[in-house]
């Protein structure tokens, strides 16, 4: 089943790929002020069985880590080069972050990461190092889906212009991570649901444990409460 926002989300779906497994969308929401924020670019991840098993609920933090470090390396590994006119625009970027350019300073700088550098390599989706350092993963419990977010000035619709659609469509191409059916045979994956698993269990077993000794202190002190009642009754039989 592709991924199906609810009536009240406001994610908007732009595109899919891998019979709707994964999406390009657009999630807004509403700032304290009332007013709309301005749109995040995410690629939302859905597999109904992948979910199933990897409910982060139950696996925690452990296996989103793992998956996002796949996908960043996906992104890093790219031996795909760039058009002449995208490496040209990327030298002519150097210079004018240098002198401090709107627009540069728009695409290279903000948020946590602080600014990066452009240029800094002649293959596609690895300009600067934003896109791949800034991956981010987490299962989105509201939309039943996992939630790749990249930093805002990337993916970004409004800042790329023309083309923008065959760019993301040949991204997906380039990352086979993205692909929750691909990412669920990756060896370091399986290693993370493995060891997510283990500790979901060890977890399990000690909650039981604990259930089971909390149940025994209850039986514990009840048991005393009676003695104590028995006790005054004899006692009082006896006076």
């Amino acid at each position: 089943m592709p991924f199906q926002p609810d009536s009240a989300s406001d994610v908007e779906v732009i595109n899919s790929w891998s019979d709707g497994d994964i999406t390009l969308a657009a999630r807004r929401g509403t700032l304290a002020s009332g007013a709309q924020r301005k749109a995040r670019y995410s690629i939302e991840i859905r597999s109904e069985p992948l979910l199933f098993e990897l409910n982060e609920l139950n696996l925690g933090g452990e296996l989103a880590a793992a998956w996002a470090q796949r996908i960043r390396d996906n992104i890093q590994g790219i031996a795909v080069p760039a058009s002449k006119a995208t490496q040209a625009m990327r030298a002519k970027a150097v210079d004018a972050l240098a002198a401090g350019a709107s627009w540069a300073v728009k695409r290279y700088s903000g948020g946590r990461m602080g600014t990066r550098a452009p240029n800094q390599s002649d293959k596609l989706f690895y300009d600067s190092g934003r896109l791949a350092e800034g991956v981010h993963l987490r299962q989105n419990l509201t939309d039943s889906s996992y939630t790749l977010n990249v930093p805002s000035n990337r993916l970004n619709r409004e800042q790329f212009g023309r083309g923008y659609d065959e760019m993301v469509t040949r991204l997906v191409e380039l990352a086979p991570m993205l692909d929750p059916r691909k990412a669920l045979g990756d060896p370091v994956i399986e290693k993370a649901i493995k060891e997510s698993v283990a500790t979901m269990i060890s977890k399990a077993e000690s909650r039981a444990e604990a259930a089971i000794q909390r149940s025994l202190a209850k039986l514990r002190a009840e048991r005393v409460r009676v003695l104590k009642l028995v006790g005054r009754l004899a006692l009082g039989a006896l006076t």
